[in-house]
């Protein structure tokens, strides 16, 4: 998987997310347009493989993502839509988290909500939108539990080496566990995309109330 390649692919996202769409995204601006820039860096085949070990879990593409933008989706500590908190995973405070919500399992949800949410603000398809419980991508790396929901088609993805070598590696640490049940140690990370520093974030309540807004505008204009 690691050389994997297309000889025609196509990419899903281009051009540029507005700050509008980046302010209304519920787990901050910052990881709404890394999320845009990784985004644009997959080159999707323009046919579905008849081969299913060749397409991807969301795992895969988390970690992909963490590699690329040297950013983790954060831990929700506490609350819901404006009263939600989050954490940064890589903080003392996030490393005073439950176990649970540390877990590479409840980390992979939270990036699967990130990413939709972008999707939703962006009115753009980020990623296919058929996942399935089809690809056999990390059952031929090892992997004990039940085939995780997935993709039935594989992007070509930058740092592709390092996010296979990793994703191998935990697998190995898992030891015959069927959940992703450990936390993401020890993943280096590259921050090789494009984004600008956010030294300032708007609070939860503010994002809150510009996701809905966005969702009303958007929802007026499908009607």
């Amino acid at each position: 998987m690691i050389e994997y390649s297309l000889t025609d692919s196509f990419n899903l996202v281009e051009g540029d997310i507005t700050l509008e769409q980046v302010n209304a995204n519920i787990q901050g601006a910052c990881l709404a347009h890394c999320v845009w820039e990784w985004a644009k860096t997959l080159q999707w085949p323009k046919e579905e493989l008849d081969n299913p070990a060749w397409g991807i879990t969301w795992f895969e593409l988390m970690i992909n993502f963490i590699i690329a933008s040297g950013e983790f989706p954060p831990i929700k500590s506490t609350g819901h839509g404006s009263s939600a908190i989050f954490v940064p995973y890589q903080s003392s405070e996030g490393a005073m988290q439950l176990s649970s919500r540390r877990m590479a399992s409840h980390l992979c949800l939270a990036f699967q909500n990130l990413v939709q949410c972008v999707q939703s603000l962006s009115g753009v398809k980020i990623i296919p939108s058929n996942p399935r419980k089809k690809s056999a991508s990390m059952l031929r790396l090892g992997f004990e539990g039940k085939i995780l929901t997935s993709f039935p088609i594989r992007p070509v993805m930058q740092k592709a080496h390092e996010t296979m070598t990793y994703v191998y590696q935990y697998i190995v640490q898992l030891n015959g566990a069927k959940i992703l049940k450990l936390p993401l140690d020890n993943l280096v990370v590259d921050g090789i995309l494009d984004v600008p520093h956010w030294e300032y974030e708007t609070n939860a309540t503010t994002r809150y109330r510009n996701y809905l807004k966005l969702r009303r505008i958007r929802k007026k204009h499908d009607d």
